[in-house]
């Protein structure tokens, strides 16, 4: 099923250019990660035509990772208040459920983040892993 890209002036649809295809390929989280990091590096490639000659061309990638970060810390608290979580918990909760579309890598790095800002805590000892170390709403 191709995607388009939405452009002022054009009717939405076929008219549109394809920002890129979503086929559902399985079930399995490895294939959410796979299916959404390749939906974020055609977000890009399109990003990288649209705005290959203005002064900012990395515009909207920075816009939309400092979006999504604003988005996830303010909704780490609403959906994990109540129990730990893992990193890979929070990138299927934000993949499958949200518009909230970057690299799965940057997931980590936001997660991280928040823990350095004080807004999370890491449970567990050692260095972070993302599907085994657990992370809390630190306590105000």
């Amino acid at each position: 099923m191709p995607v388009h890209y939405y452009r002022e002036g054009l009717p939405p649809g076929e008219t549109s250019p394809v920002a890129f295809h979503l086929v559902f390929a399985t079930r399995h989280m490895k294939g959410l990660y796979v299916m959404n990091n390749c939906m974020v590096r055609s977000l890009y490639a399109l990003y990288d035509e649209e705005y290959a000659g203005t002064f900012f061309p990395e515009f909207r990638k920075d816009a939309d990772l400092r979006q999504a970060k604003e988005i996830i810390a303010r909704e780490i608290p609403q959906q994990f208040m109540s129990r730990p979580f893992t990193i890979n918990q929070v990138k299927q909760q934000f993949m499958q459920h949200t518009d909230v579309l970057i690299m799965e890598g940057d997931y980590r790095k936001i997660v991280l983040a928040l823990r350095d800002t004080g807004l999370l805590e890491k449970i567990d000892s050692g260095v972070p892993s993302n599907d085994r170390t657990r992370f809390r709403i630190a306590p105000p």
